[in-house]
C-alpha cells in the first residue's frame, strides 16, 4: 500500500482536479500491468468536490468517522479499480473538537492500523488522499501516514509564498513529531511539486517555470487547458464527472497527442517516485 497525499496551503490550485486525473492514470497503469490491485481514495477536503465528482453524496459513514474513532466508515465502490471513503462537509467542525486531544494528529494512523484487515488493505496498491488547502488536523493526519506529498503550484506569487509556507510548516511538524525511543521523526514523507495551469507566453507562467526549473523536487508541469474546466461541468446519468483522460478516450474532444504524452509523463513521474518512496 503506497500512500500519496495531495496538499496545499492555498486554494484554487487545481488540487482535486490533479487527484481525479492521477487516479485515471493509475488505473491505466494497473490495467497495463494486469494487476488485480485497486486504488483507495480518501477525501479530506470538506468541500467534498472529489467525492461529488463521483456522484456520491453521503452523510453517513464518511471520513468524519475516522476522526471520531468509529469503525463505521463507508468504503464506496466507484468502479473495478477505485473505491472511495467519502468526504464530509462537517469535517472542520469535528477538527475543532479535537484541538485539545493528545493523539489528534495520529487518528488516521490508528484507524488504518486497527482496520487494515477489516478493509482488506492488501487489495489496494495505492491510497490517494485529497487534502483541504490548509495545515489542519486532517491534513497533518494524512501527512503522518503518507509515503509522499505532492503540491500543485500555479503561476502566482501567492502560490509561491504558499509553497514556502507549506515547506516551513512541514519542517516544524516533522521536528515536533518525534519518536522519543529512537529520536527520529515519525514524519518521513518527502514533499514534491507540480507546476499547474501553465499558460503559453504569459509572464507569470514563464516566471514560475524559471523559478521551478532547477528544483529537483519539481516533477513536471501541467498546461492550462479548457478541457480541465470542461470535465468539471459535465456528468453522466449517475452524476459522475469524467477525468480529462475519460474525455480523451471517448474521442469527444480533439487534443494533440503531444498533450497526452506530456500529461502521461508528469503523472508517471509522480507515480514512479511514489513507488520508490513506499
Amino acid at each position: 500500500m503506497k500512500i500519496l497525499s495531495v496538499v496545499g496551503i492555498k486554494g484554487g490550485i487545481g488540487k482535486s482536479t490533479f487527484v481525479k486525473n492521477i487516479i485515471s492514470r493509475l488505473k491505466t497503469r494497473l490495467l497495463l500491468n494486469n494487476s488485480s490491485k485497486k486504488i483507495l481514495v480518501i477525501d479530506l477536503d470538506h468541500q467534498c468536490n472529489l467525492t461529488q465528482s463521483y456522484g456520491i453524496y453521503e452523510s453517513e459513514g464518511t471520513v468524519v468517522n475516522i476522526f471520531k474513532r468509529s469503525d463505521e466508515v463507508s468504503i464506496i465502490h466507484v468502479d473495478d479499480k477505485v473505491d472511495i471513503i467519502p468526504g464530509a462537509m462537517n469535517l472542520d467542525i469535528i477538527e475543532s473538537e479535537l484541538e485539545t486531544k493528545t493523539f489528534k494528529d495520529m487518528l488516521m494512523y490508528m484507524w488504518l492500523e486497527k482496520n487494515y484487515d477489516k478493509i482488506d488493505g492488501d487489495q489496494y496498491e495505492y491510497v490517494i488522499i485529497d487534502c483541504r488547502p490548509d495545515f489542519s488536523i486532517a491534513t497533518r493526519n494524512a501527512i503522518a501516514i503518507s509515503h509522499m506529498l505532492v503540491s500543485p503550484i500555479i503561476p502566482s506569487q501567492y502560490s509561491l509564498d504558499a509553497r514556502d509556507n507549506l515547506e516551513t510548516r512541514l519542517r516544524l511538524y516533522s521536528e515536533e513529531n518525534v519518536d522519543f525511543r529512537t529520536g527520529e521523526s515519525n514524519i518521513d514523507a518527502d514533499l514534491y511539486f507540480v507546476g499547474n495551469m501553465i499558460k503559453h507566453n504569459t509572464a507569470t507562467s514563464k516566471s514560475l517555470l524559471s523559478e521551478l526549473e532547477n528544483d529537483d523536487r519539481v516533477l513536471g508541469w501541467i498546461p492550462h487547458k479548457e478541457l480541465f474546466n470542461r470535465a468539471t461541468m459535465i456528468s453522466d446519468e449517475n452524476g459522475v464527472q469524467p477525468s480529462v483522460y475519460d474525455l480523451i478516450e471517448t474521442g469527444s474532444y480533439d487534443v494533440k497527442q503531444e498533450f497526452v504524452e506530456h500529461l502521461n509523463e508528469v503523472f508517471d513521474n509522480v507515480i514512479d517516485v511514489l513507488d520508490k518512496s513506499a
